[in-house]
C-alpha cells in the first residue's frame, strides 16, 4: 500500500508527455502532402525517437478513394453538396480525434501533423452550407481553431500551369 501511494505521488509529479497538433491548409497542389512527410523524415531524422510524429492524412481524399474518385452526382444539389461536406467534416474531426487519442497512449511527446484540418470544408462550400455544417455538429470556428497548436497555410506553385514539382501521388484516382 505505501509502496504504491509512493509510486502514484511519484508519477504525479513526472511531466506528463505533450501532445500537439499543426494542421495544413491550402490550395491544392501547394504541397501540403508533400511537406508533411518531409517535416516527419526530417524530425525523425533530427530528433531519433525523443518524440513520436503523427500524420492525419486528408478526409476527403480518404472518402473520394472509396468511389474512385469525386462523383459529378455528388454536387448536382445544395444537400449533396452539404451531405459531402458533412461527411468530409464528421471524417476529419474523427482521424484528428482518433489521432490524439492514439497519441495519449503512448509515453512520448507526440507531434500530429494534419493534412488540410476539419476546418478546411469552408473553402469548398457557400458560407451558408458551412455555417449549417457547424450548427449541425455543434461546432463553431473559434472551437475548430483552438484544437491546433498551428495552423500553416501554404501557397500553390501551380499557379497558371506551371506546376512542375511533387509527386502529386495523392492526386491520382
Amino acid at each position: 500500500e505505501t509502496v504504491r501511494k509512493h509510486m502514484e505521488k511519484v508519477e504525479a509529479r513526472c511531466p506528463k508527455p505533450v501532445v500537439k497538433m499543426i494542421g495544413l491548409t491550402g490550395a491544392p497542389c501547394a504541397g501540403k502532402s508533400e511537406a508533411i512527410i518531409k517535416v516527419r523524415d526530417i524530425l525523425d531524422r533530427c530528433y531519433r525517437g525523443r518524440f513520436l510524429t503523427f500524420i492525419v492524412t486528408e478526409a476527403a481524399t480518404q472518402i473520394f478513394q472509396i468511389a474512385n474518385g469525386l462523383q459529378d452526382e455528388w454536387l448536382l444539389t445544395v444537400d449533396k453538396k452539404c451531405q459531402l461536406q458533412h461527411m468530409i467534416f464528421r471524417t476529419a474531426i474523427n482521424l484528428e480525434n482518433n489521432a490524439q487519442e492514439l497519441a495519449r497512449m503512448v509515453q512520448k511527446d507526440v507531434l500530429i501533423l494534419v493534412d488540410r484540418t476539419a476546418m478546411d470544408g469552408q473553402f469548398f462550400t457557400d458560407p451558408k452550407v458551412w455555417q449549417r455544417i457547424l450548427d449541425e455538429t455543434h461546432w463553431t470556428m473559434s472551437g475548430l481553431q483552438r484544437r491546433y497548436d498551428a495552423i500553416l497555410h501554404l501557397e500553390t506553385c501551380a499557379e497558371k500551369g506551371v506546376y512542375t514539382f511533387g509527386v502529386k501521388a495523392n492526386n491520382r484516382m
